[in-house]
């Protein structure tokens, strides 16, 4: 497993699928194929200084962890939070909680605080619906799809870290 750079603002710790299987994914209207992310932690708005400390503890962590390999478990929605409701995907994928875990406790261990006002919940988020509207349509559609986790990055980072 490889680790990229956060940006300097809105930072996260996340997962992404493979860009075939992204591609799989994705739906009219809603996020984009290479934007789309389990989210582990988010960091927020870190400096230049923070990024090369959260680069430096991951790094570990990526190695520790061998890719992941699963699929969509199922489809969900959150509530609307006020740009309507989000549609996700829930992962299946043995050893993400354990990932999820690692990164926190690193993090942590490091001095490095993460935002904890929500519990954990695995998901990929595709679109946004709003009443009447769902973005997902038939869940057997999504239902088994393969996902692939091989590096811990920040969704608009571009560049890996191989570890």
């Amino acid at each position: 497993m490889t680790a990229a750079a956060p940006t300097p603002a809105s930072a996260m710790v996340c997962v992404k699928p493979r860009l075939e299987e992204a591609q799989a994914l994705a739906v009219e209207g809603g996020e984009i194929a290479d934007d789309l992310h389990v989210t582990l932690c988010f960091l927020g708005e870190i400096d230049e200084d923070q990024v090369a400390r959260v680069l430096e503890v991951l790094r570990p962590v990526a190695m520790k962890h061998a890719p992941l390999a699963g699929q969509v478990g199922g489809v969900g929605a959150f509530a609307d939070n006020g740009d309507g409701y989000p549609a996700i995907l829930l992962p299946s994928v043995p050893g993400l909680v354990e990932l999820r875990v690692a990164v926190t406790q690193a993090l942590v261990h490091a001095g490095i605080d993460y935002a904890r006002e929500y519990g954990f919940i695995p998901h990929c988020t595709v679109a946004y619906g709003s009443d009447g509207d769902d973005p997902l349509g038939d869940s057997e559609e999504f239902t088994g799809k393969p996902l692939h986790f091989d590096e811990l990055v920040n969704p608009h980072a571009r560049s890996a870290l191989d570890a």
